[in-house]
């Protein structure tokens, strides 16, 4: 058995309620990660565009979000 796999039990064989338990804490924390990329992301963002604003790459910043968000998430045009 590896280093680490000892301590893992099957949730089949813990109690019910420490399996809701686990579980609960589980999405709490995936919650909060998720919450953390998005800001991280959303700020790594704000400063590529002020960035390029800065250095001449952009002339208008809010037609390039306008511009962005047309493209959708995977950076393909969306369409209507």
């Amino acid at each position: 058995m590896s280093h680490g796999m000892q301590n893992l039990i099957p949730f089949d064989v813990i109690p019910k309620e420490r399996h809701i338990e686990l579980s609960s804490r589980g999405g709490i924390k995936s919650g909060e990660t998720r919450r953390r990329k998005a800001a991280q992301r959303e700020a790594l963002e704000e400063m590529w565009e002020r960035a390029m604003l800065a250095k001449g790459f952009i002339d208008d910043i809010e037609a390039f979000r306008r511009w962005k968000k047309a493209r959708g998430k995977h950076g393909r045009t969306t369409r209507n």
